[in-house]
């Protein structure tokens, strides 16, 4: 039975998809045309984004039905990456167009939404920020962050140690089979790493290993000393600072790559940081911990969305575009965290602090502002959420 689901896995990952879709848009060969590749990103350059999405649809959906048909036939988990990697086989190698075809980005994508959709939206999130951190390395984002997804799922349960072997198998192939977009991708990482906006940007997203790896492991009570001592140090050096200029000039020294000048005098946002996180955490669990997640994640997609698409000043320079991204992004990321964690949150809640970071995003100008967004969301979940989580 496993060889027959493989065999039809095949059959499904070899429907040229992508190509049919082209074709039926614009009448294009993807064999000739753009990048000569038979896959979405093509279809999209070659026959217009109508056709790339309805593409990235039906490639994305191979990966999943190649699953579907393996748990229909009653195959063990560690079959089902098996049968979506056969799947993938036939779009790289498509009998249907003399056994050529594209990457398989997509029908892995599929396969990985289907498989684990809630750890896969977790990395397409943090996939989409390294995106635009980086303004491109989407291929090289996917290879870091994947592994991230695996553990958490053999953490929760949601995979097999065996399935999971397959889906590192999965991941690696379509990775060696996108070997010349990592080169260039690594190229783009390195020349993004000269711009301090982006060296900023990364030590920001250093503090999601709080919320997201020591919360998870070691459980709040050891979440609220690192912030509590964190914020005591932080405000000790800040103090200090004022009164030794030599030891003002080091620390200088130590964040320039990731400072700005005004923090040279004034206070640093790391000191407001790990302030705004010791008042977050506070609040019972888990309405710190994802007021944390939001509020890190929010405010780089405000600046970095603002920057690149904003357009219309609504605010003390803020604009409709970056201030909307910051509300997606806290939404998306609360939602998702907060599934990922023994007490869910409803949406509505998560809406609700979503709200208060865009607002205090939009608010409160420089540094202050890693001050207030975390605290605020917090209050905002306990407040809306205590009564489904506590009762009270």
């Amino acid at each position: 039975m496993a060889f027959i689901a493989m065999a039809v896995s095949y059959l499904i990952g070899a429907i040229p998809w992508s190509a049919i879709v082209a074709y039926l848009f614009a009448g294009t060969d993807l064999r000739s045309a753009g990048t000569r590749n038979i896959g979405a990103a093509n279809a999209w350059i070659s026959a217009g984004p109508v056709a790339g999405c309805l593409a990235a649809i039906g490639d994305s959906a191979k990966g999943a039905l190649a699953i579907i048909l393996a748990q229909a036939l009653g195959l063990s988990q560690p079959w089902w990456p098996l049968c979506a990697w056969c799947a993938i086989v036939g779009h790289s190698w498509s009998c249907f167009l003399g056994f050529r075809g594209g990457i398989g980005a997509a029908a892995t994508a599929g396969a990985f939404l289907y498989l684990l959709p809630l750890e896969s939206a977790a990395v397409g999130l943090l996939v989409a920020t390294w995106w635009l951190t980086f303004g491109g390395a989407f291929l090289l984002g996917l290879a870091s962050l994947w592994p991230i997804a695996i553990v958490v799922a053999l953490s929760r349960g949601s995979l097999t140690p065996g399935a999971a072997f397959g889906v590192m198998w999965l991941a690696g192939w379509v990775f060696v089979r996108g070997l010349g977009h990592l080169k260039y991708d690594i190229k783009t990482f390195e020349a993004a790493l000269g711009s301090g906006e982006v060296r900023r940007k990364l030590y920001r997203y250093s503090g999601l290993f709080f919320p997201c790896l020591v919360y998870p492991i070691f459980g709040m009570t050891a979440l609220r000393w690192i912030f509590f001592l964190g914020a005591a140090a932080a405000w000790v050096l800040e103090i200090s600072r004022r009164r030794w200029v030599h030891l003002n000039d080091l620390l200088c020294a130590l964040f320039r790559p990731v400072g700005r000048k005004g923090e040279v005098h004034g206070i640093s946002s790391t000191s407001y940081y790990f302030l705004g996180g010791a008042i977050a955490v506070v609040f019972p669990e888990p309405f710190g911990p994802v007021a944390l997640v939001m509020a890190t994640l929010a405010d780089a997609w405000a600046a970095l969305c603002g920057r690149r698409w904003g357009r219309h000043v609504w605010f003390k320079g803020k604009t409709i575009e970056g201030s909307a991204s910051c509300l997606l992004a806290a939404f998306a990321s609360g939602l998702v965290y907060s599934a990922l964690l023994p007490l869910f949150l409803p949406w509505y809640v998560i809406l609700g602090g979503a709200i208060m970071v865009a607002l205090g995003e939009a608010l409160f100008v420089g540094e202050i502002d890693n001050l207030f967004l975390a605290p605020a969301a917090a209050f905002t979940l306990w407040y809306y959420g205590k009564w489904l989580v506590y009762g009270i």
